[in-house]
Formats: structure tokens, sequence, C-alpha cells
């Protein structure tokens, strides 16, 4: 078996770490004379595998202040702080092992026009302008004689937008994660990686001659079989990848120092290796939820979910708290990210009462989403969800994100356009065509928000979603009271119609204008106040938290206090315009019809149309 150990392995040495089993008393055997017994190396063949797309190699990605940065600037060339010798991944950021010019500013210009190999969110090849990341000025040098230091040239590894980078066609180390790493660039613009690997440290449960006791519970024992139950081996530690059968949540992630490995020699000479740790099985837990309210969390208890690093990081947050549309009176929470065919990541947390998430048209159990804080690598902070999708709502989703940005972009323009023929043509804005002419304004700006905040607002800064998100509000509303303001103006002048067809008093243009945008101005005011100086968990206080989660109002009773409401009574007044203008409409038509017929000579034709044309404009 050892003939065949990946090159990387046979150099390896492996800590075992027996403390949880000698502690715990789980052990039983014979005590090893020799406490350097406890040190072993042990064979990794079938143990170790490095072909994970979804786990980078660092834990530490906010550890100093550069990764914490929010501010991001073209090409800004660093020399880091170094932990244990080398640079702490941060996400868009690039190290390179010196600056080919003597000055930061020659190492900028030298690399303005460089890019690098990596992959997009569908795992395509693309080439990424170094321009636009944060470049760490690093060389790399492996001190320890246990670490091996390789260089791969160009095509034989990308770089990632976490800030590690991946090898490919390497070998044993193909698809291997590498955060201990520098690029050159050369002269002709292609790069030369240099990367230190560590070997990895397997922790055994027992010291040697001795072995666990049988059926610990909650200490479960898995043996390990290709995709199912594997270790993935990254410098960090081991990480347990399991994917129980009989569960409906996959992927079960287990790390270190929270596993152990257990082996034993079978009867016909073959060895067999497990790993064991603690672990409530999904039957339990559904069992936990019969008559009860759940909510599934993505991560244990003291864990919230890496966006960067795909999986649960420690967190700061002492205690986890659903956001509920309206919450129940008592819930349970279990564990585990959901068994998907297909998945996604969704910005809205929407549970209902009953633990149910709404997402689209569909109503799913706990059993079919996840929610949790999700880090963003770059120190932002929210709650999110991951779903699971079906490939019709998969389909929908990438039609949607690709169609609504398009026909916002396309309702622009024509709108656009239409407040060009205004301007061009004056005759335009006679009569009612001010109101009109405020009225496409209003709705242009709603549509040009709504499309930046599609396509940018993952750039966007706390403060500036918060305005992008005010702004959406009041161009909204605005549009919707100069809808109000021109069904007002028809029935105003349809009731005035009397006999003699006297028009109606004319109502100067800034009654309107004060109306239409000053109302809206002050809901938004009304807004702001509540969102910064509303206090928190008052009965019956509603704070709008605008850009908590998404740059406009979180859930549908924010929405209806803050925006649904207003729009809802503009609605009402515009169904009651519009009815009462019909019905008297018709009452003139009717009287009309009557007195042609009765071919009066006090209604001359020319009043008739002189009414008829009054009513057109």
């Amino acid at each position: 078996m050892n003939e065949r150990q990946p090159a990387m392995m046979r150099y390896s040495v492996v800590i075992a770490l027996a403390l949880l089993c000698q502690t715990c008393h789980l052990c039983v055997g014979v005590e090893p004379e020799n406490p350097e017994d406890v040190i072993t190396t042990t064979p990794q063949e079938e143990i170790i595998i490095t072909t994970q797309k979804d786990i980078t190699t660092s834990q530490k990605v906010v550890s100093i202040s550069p990764c914490n940065s929010k501010q991001h600037a073209r090409t800004t060339v660093v020399d880091p702080l170094l932990e244990n010798d080398r640079v702490p991944t941060c996400a868009d950021q690039l190290v390179v092992c010196s600056c080919p010019e003597p000055t930061p500013d020659g190492c900028r210009r030298f690399l303005s026009d460089a890019y690098i190999d990596s992959k997009n969110s569908d795992f395509k090849n693309i080439r990424v302008p170094v321009a636009d990341l944060r470049v760490a000025v690093h060389n790399v040098t492996c001190q320890k004689k246990d670490h091996r230091f390789m260089t791969y040239g160009e095509g034989k590894f990308y770089w990632r937008e976490y800030g590690d980078v991946v090898l490919v066609d390497a070998g044993d180390m193909t698809d291997l994660r590498v955060n201990d790493y520098c690029a050159d660039l050369r002269r002709d613009l292609t790069w030369n990686m240099k990367i230190c690997v560590a070997p990895p440290s397997v922790p055994k449960c027992c010291p040697s001659g001795q072995a666990l006791k049988d059926e610990m519970y909650p200490l479960l024992s898995i043996p390990l079989a290709p995709k199912q139950s594997y270790l993935l081996s990254v410098p960090t530690g081991l990480i347990h990848v399991w994917n129980p059968a009989d569960s409906h949540v996959e992927n079960h992630f287990t790390y270190s120092p929270n596993i152990c490995i257990d082996g034993y020699v079978n009867s016909n000479g073959s060895e067999t290796y497990s790993v064991n740790f603690c672990y409530s099985h999904p039957h339990q837990q559904r069992k936990n939820c019969e008559g009860h309210i759940c909510v599934r969390k993505c991560c244990p208890d003291g864990e919230e979910m890496s966006r960067l690093l795909k999986r649960c990081v420690p967190s700061n947050f002492k205690k986890f708290k659903p956001v509920f549309t309206n919450p129940p009176n008592d819930y349970k929470i279990v564990h585990g990210r959901p068994k998907c065919d297909f998945e996604t990541e969704l910005d809205e947390p929407s549970i209902d009462s009953e633990g149910h998430y709404h997402f689209e048209d569909n109503i799913l159990s706990e059993s079919k989403y996840c929610v949790d804080k999700f880090n963003d690598g770059r120190g932002n902070i929210k709650d999110m969800a991951i779903v699971c999708v079906n490939n019709e709502m998969r389909l929908w989703l990438r039609i949607r994100k690709t169609a609504f940005p398009i026909f916002q972009f396309i309702s622009f323009l024509f709108l656009l356009l239409t407040m060009g023929c205004y301007c061009v043509v004056p005759e335009l804005v006679n009569g009612g065509g001010w109101y009109q002419l405020f009225h496409v304004f209003s709705l242009m700006v709603a549509y040009a928000t709504m499309f930046a905040q599609n396509m940018f607002n993952k750039n966007w800064e706390t403060n500036t979603c918060f305005i992008m998100g005010i702004l959406l509000q009041f161009s909204f509303l605005s549009t919707f009271f100069w809808l109000n303001v021109l069904c007002f103006e028809v029935w105003r002048k349809i009731r005035s119609l009397d006999n003699k067809f006297r028009p109606a008093s004319v109502i100067p243009i800034w009654v309107y204008v004060i109306y239409a945008f000053g109302t809206p101005v002050a809901i938004v005011i009304i807004t702001v106040c509540m969102h910064f100086f509303a206090p928190e968990g008052v009965p019956g206080v509603v704070k709008p938290d605008i850009a908590r989660n998404k740059c406009f109002f979180e859930d549908r009773s924010r929405l209806f206090l803050y925006f649904y409401g207003p729009v809802a009574f503009l609605f009402a007044l515009n169904i009651i315009f519009i009815t009462h203008t019909s019905w008297t409409y018709r009452m003139i038509e009717k009287n009309v019809s009557v007195l042609k017929k009765a071919t009066s000579p006090s209604v001359s034709t020319e009043q008739i149309h002189r009414k008829r044309d009054y009513i057109s404009e």
C-alpha cells in the first residue's frame, strides 16, 4: 500500500492528537510505555484527497487590517504583515514575489498591463486584470524541512478571487488550494508561481496499541470511502466530508480538531480506517421537530457561513436569531445544510411564523433551506439563506437575473426619449403636459435606480446602499403621486362640465409639485428618522432596516408600512376618481344624446363640438 502513496504523502510527518479520546477514556488496550508513540506515521492512501472545488486553504481571512479594508483602490501595492512567515489570504489579493521596479509606483506601472488566469462563478476560464487587485509583496521560502517548495509555470495554476491559487495538471498536487505562494511576473507578462506545501497532519484517536470503544453515542465512527466519506487536506488541517445516504442533509463537514482517525487490520490483512466525530442524526432532529416549529441553521452554534471559504467559520455572534416575517412564540433550531441537487444563496431571509421559507411562489420546509449569518470576507456580515431549487426554478433564476436588468435599461431608455420629446416639442407640456412630464421623470429615475441596484450593489458600501434604497422609495412614490394628480385632473375637468360647458378653474402647477414631490419627501424623512433614531425591540415600532440585507426594505411588514401602504391609498383614490369620472362622462353623453334628438335650439352644434374638444384635451 505504501508503494502507491502519492508523492505528497510519502514525506509527511503525521501528528497524532489523542487528547480527546484519552481525556474521555474512550480508548481501550495497552498503554504505550513511550509517550512518543503518540506521534506516528500513518499510511495515507485513500484517506487524503485534495480535489474539492469549494474548499479554500485559509481560515484566517480577516486577521489583519488589509483584509478588513472595505475600500479597494486599483493596484494597491502593500508590504503586508505576516502570519507564520506567510501572507494571510485576503479576498481580491494577489501575492507577488517582488516588485520588478525599485519603487511601488514602478511596480504599479509594471503590473498595470498584466492579467492572471482565474475562474468565474460558472467555473469558466477568465483573465483578471491585476490592476483591479490588491497586490502584496512577499517572497515565499520554505524554512521547515518537512515542507515542500515547488514552482509552476503559466497554465499550471489559476488564481481565485478568494486570494489563493489552485494547481492544474500538477500530478498528485492537482486541485490543491495553496495560500502560501507568490507569483513572479516575467518580462513577457507570463507568470511563474512559487508555492510552499506543508504535509498533512492526521489526528489519531488513540495511542499505538489502543483502539476506540464500540457504540459511544454521540461519537460516530464512519469508514472512509471514496465520494461518500473522505478527507480533504488543506494547510490548516483536515476536513472530513460525509454524504449520509439516509439523510436530507448533504456534505456534512467536520473540521480539525473535532475529528480523529482510527484504523485496524482486518482478518484478511487489509486495513480499514474510520473518522470519528460527534454527530446528531437527522432522524433525531426530525423527531425533535414533531409538533414544533423548526428553523434550519446552516452552521453549528457559535459559527457562521463564510461566502469566501464556502464553509462554516467561528462567529462573533453569541446567539443566532433567524429573521422572521412574523415571529412565532416559540421555535427550535436544527443544524446543517440541506441536501439539494441545485442550491442558491438569497439575500432575503423570508421565514414565516410556521418556519417555512418563502421563495418566489414556493414554500419550503426546514429540510429544503438553511439560514445563517454570512461573512463575505471583506468585513460585511448579513443574514442570508441557502435554498434548494429544482431545474425549473434554476432556469427562471438565470432568466430573471439576465432579463430583468435588460428590460429595466430598455424602459429607462424609452422614458428618457419620452422626456426628450417633451423638451424638444414645447407644445406637449401645454394643459396637463407638465403632469405627464413629471410622472415620466419620476418613473425614469425609479428604473435607473433599480438597474443600478441589480448591476452594481455587490460593490456598494452600506451608506451607498441606504441612499439608493431611499432614492428608489422616493422615485416610485413620486411616480404614484403624479399618477394620482393625473387622475384627479381628469376627474375635476369632467365633473366641471355642465350644460353650459364651462371649463374648470385652473390650479397652479406649483400646488401639484408641492403635493406630488413634497409628500414623498415627507415620507422619506419619516423613514430616515425611524431608521436612525427609532429604538430597537419596542413593540409596535417597526424600523425600516434599509441596507441591512438589501438596498430596500427587508420584509412585507416594512414594505407595506413605508411603501405599499401609501401606494395602496393612492390606488384607492385613483379607483374612486376613475369610477366617478366614467359615471359622470356617461351621464353627460346621455344628456347630450337626448339634446341632439330633441334638436333643441339652445344647444348648438358648435357647443357640442366645443365640449368634445374640451374633453379630448
